[in-house]
């Protein structure tokens, strides 16, 4: 009686032994799609954000500035443009350093050239997105 026991507890055994095989994958595979589903969400948070910030920057460009090259390295943002005078690039700053998207706005430099037989001002702003 006792070897029909220990038999029926040894079978038991293994087959909770299988259920608890299956139950240690299914928590890896848990964990692994949790895993997945963050980076989505991180993703689409990101494009999200960069879709905020080029369309405040549209909306920061003022009339007399045109922007001829974006570069995003990274967090790091570098636009480069023309204005029709230095008080424009000032106000473009200015509108850029309110963004929320982005911080530590700076001009890198800007200089008197001619365009189309008209002098302008060329010009390199630099700043960094938040995150």
């Amino acid at each position: 009686k006792k070897e029909e026991l220990l038999k029926a507890k040894k079978a038991e055994l293994k087959k909770l032994s299988w259920v608890h095989s299956k139950l240690k994958r299914l928590e890896a595979r848990k964990r692994d799609l949790q895993r997945m589903i963050g980076i989505i969400k991180s993703l689409s948070s990101g494009r999200d954000r960069m879709v905020r910030f080029f369309n405040d920057l549209e909306n920061a460009i003022p009339s007399r500035v045109w922007l001829y090259q974006l570069e995003l390295k990274g967090e790091r943002v570098s636009m480069k443009g023309y204005a029709m005078e230095d008080r424009d690039v000032a106000d473009f700053i200015e509108n850029v350093d309110r963004l929320r998207e982005v911080g530590n706005c700076k001009l890198g430099y800007i200089k008197r050239t001619g365009l189309s037989g008209v002098t302008v001002k060329d010009f390199t702003i630099n700043t960094f997105l938040r995150e």
